[in-house]
């Protein structure tokens, strides 16, 4: 009860937010190599960057949750006795391996351009030299110049 209603507080007041993540780390299961691999899959389809294929399924235009999760458990047969919330909350809670950050997700191409730049260019706060300074191969890597007007 509140304290409006003339009854004090007692414990701790939980949000709908904090209430739902215990709920839905209530489903997280255990899994084989199998399921593992099945779960990876499925986190990447249901991603909303790119937009995988259940999360197509379950968005706006598509048949909704219950349709992209049956789908999922067609594709994926590792999963065909898992329930709906156990396989979402089980492929939340899952670690990200390096390849999956590399690859799926934006930090990957984020990463690889500003290794290449670094390495190119150098970067003097760093101490960190251009490569022409060490390595004949980049005296042949073309200089790009932005033709910036009035300069």
């Amino acid at each position: 009860l509140s304290e409006a209603e003339g009854e004090p507080r007692t414990g701790r007041v939980e949000s709908a937010a904090s209430i739902a993540a215990a709920q839905m780390r209530a489903n997280v299961r255990s899994y084989n190599a199998e399921e593992e691999k099945a779960l990876r899959v499925c986190r990447i389809e249901f991603a909303p960057y790119p937009s995988g294929k259940y999360n197509k399924l379950e968005g706006e235009d598509g048949p909704g949750r219950v349709a992209a999760y049956e789908q999922c458990r067609k594709d994926l047969p590792a999963l065909s006795s898992w329930s709906d919330d156990e396989i979402e909350a089980t492929f939340t809670y899952m670690q990200s391996t390096p390849s999956e950050l590399l690859f799926n997700s934006p930090i990957g191409p984020f990463l690889v351009l500003s290794g290449l730049s670094i390495w190119r260019d150098g970067m003097a706060a760093w101490g960190i030299p251009p490569c022409k300074t060490y390595l004949d191969l980049c005296e042949a890597l073309p200089t790009f110049q932005l033709n910036v007007m009035g300069s």
